[in-house]
């Protein structure tokens, strides 16, 4: 027989979750300049105990999820918004400099966001 679940404990891991859906789901909230304990702060909990929760249910710390939906919206705008400039892109995806966008994004590319945006057109 399972234990019973602490509910406090399945209560938080609710409300990062929520938090957490919140951003996946309204791209805008990404091109807020959030910190980790802005984040934790929304979510009513300390900065380790979000630290903790963010880890468990996505397996990555709270940053590197943040990055993750930025640059997976980056990728969107790139191949679909020729408008916008590289600059463009980084600012509405939440990246503090188009500088530190290129490298994150090469990083996990293995290319610049322009080489990207031009291998990807159409």
């Amino acid at each position: 027989q399972k234990p019973p679940l602490d509910e406090a404990l399945t209560s938080t891991a609710r409300t990062v979750q929520l938090f957490l859906d919140d951003i996946r789901m309204h791209p805008e909230h990404l091109a807020l300049e959030w910190t980790v304990p802005e984040m934790a702060h929304s979510c009513g909990l300390s900065l380790t105990q979000f630290i903790q929760v963010v880890k468990r249910l996505t397996n990555c710390t709270p940053l590197q999820f943040l990055n993750d939906r930025r640059l997976e919206l980056a990728e969107r705008l790139l191949r679909h918004s020729e408008l916008a400039s590289i600059s463009e892109v980084a600012q509405g995806c939440g990246f503090s400099t188009s500088q530190y966008f290129a490298v994150v994004f090469s990083r996990k590319h293995g290319c610049s966001p322009s080489e990207f945006r031009a291998q990807h057109k159409g």
